[in-house]
């Protein structure tokens, strides 16, 4: 017994993903066997996982770009991502750096979500406690204490903003 795979628009980590084959699930739901429908769930699950993968590597790529409109929305699609971006985690630390203030902001939000994975930007995050940007130092003082809840050095841009 054979399923067949048409195609349609899936969401992922809150973005339409084209192209993501997807089983057709009344079809699946009609299978008598219920191997067959395992079959088909797992083949739509690692699909899905494929189609999350690449928007992360495509956002992390756009984190180059000359362009700081392509920059913000990179670092913004990272930031509001439910995918796994701790590929992104060099770039995403090279990008608190960046000229662009929205840039500096998105990159800390995404690396607050990563949590303790996020060890490794602990230094560039302190030193974006000194952002000319209130808000971004506001942004970097949450991301510290979600990266590293011992850390003090959030506490007194915590405390000024409360």
């Amino acid at each position: 017994m054979s399923i067949s795979l048409g195609f349609r628009r899936v969401r992922c980590a809150g973005r339409s993903v084209s192209s993501v084959r997807t089983a057709d699930p009344t079809r699946c739901l009609q299978q008598s066997s219920r191997r067959c429908l395992v079959m088909c769930l797992l083949q739509l699950w690692a699909l899905l996982l494929d189609g999350c993968s690449s928007e992360v590597s495509e956002a992390t790529r756009q984190l180059q770009n000359e362009d700081p409109n392509i920059r913000q929305q990179a670092a913004r699609q990272l930031a509001e991502s439910s995918a796994d971006t701790s590929q992104s985690l060099p770039q995403l630390i090279e990008s608190l750096g960046d000229a662009d203030k929205s840039v500096r902001r998105m990159a800390a939000r995404a690396l607050g979500n990563l949590g303790p994975k996020a060890q490794a930007a602990v230094p560039a995050l302190i030193k974006m406690l000194e952002d000319p940007e209130p808000e971004n130092r506001l942004i970097a003082a949450y991301s510290l204490a979600n990266i590293a809840p011992d850390n003090p050095a959030p506490v007194p841009v915590l405390s000024e903003s409360a």
